[in-house]
């Protein structure tokens, strides 16, 4: 849903949990989420569960499955060299 914050701003939602219910609904990426990884490199940081916060964390010790997120935010600035003022966007993505 395109939300309007103040004049000239505008953010667009995207509901995280319909999406992740979507994409974990696909058999590829459930069968690919869910596969177990070999862990022969002990050495080596090939995922997130090779971390010592997620090998420390109690939840992730608990029989089952739980969903692992990284959530990452950038800001960058586009421009659009046609227009005579050549305005610069600021634009903020999660």
């Amino acid at each position: 849903a395109l939300m309007k914050i103040e004049r000239n701003k505008f953010a667009q939602y995207i509901p995280i949990k319909k999406t992740l219910e979507a994409l974990l609904k696909d058999p590829i990426v459930w069968q690919e989420y869910t596969k177990s990884v070999d862990d022969t490199t002990a050495h080596v940081l090939n995922d997130v569960k090779d971390g010592s916060v997620y090998k420390c964390n109690a939840l992730f010790m608990e029989p089952g499955i739980s969903l692992k997120l990284i959530l990452y935010q950038d800001a960058f600035e586009i421009v659009n060299p046609f227009e005579s003022t050549k305005k610069k966007y600021k634009l903020q993505c999660w």
